[in-house]
């Protein structure tokens, strides 16, 4: 079984009573957590496009290239 944790968030009065209206008390929490799955997976979907796109900028590309040298500038080799 896996552990659930309490935790106490503060939400604006409108998303309350839309959320006390639509869904039933007994099921807030799996809903709150369903809702929070969900937005992390777009979240984590976004930067991953965002890096892949960083990856791809040449300007980038070119700063990390310039910074290269810094990596292991004074390390014994």
């Amino acid at each position: 079984m896996k552990a659930h944790h309490k935790a106490t968030y503060t939400l604006p009065e409108e998303l309350l009573q839309e959320l006390n209206t639509y869904v039933e008390q007994r099921q807030r929490s799996h809903f709150v957590a369903e809702a929070i799955k969900f937005a992390l997976s777009v979240k984590k979907h976004q930067l991953e496009a965002e890096y892949q796109e960083a990856a791809q900028d040449e300007a980038i590309a070119k700063e990390l290239e310039d910074w290269s040298v810094t990596d292991v500038e004074g390390w014994d080799e």
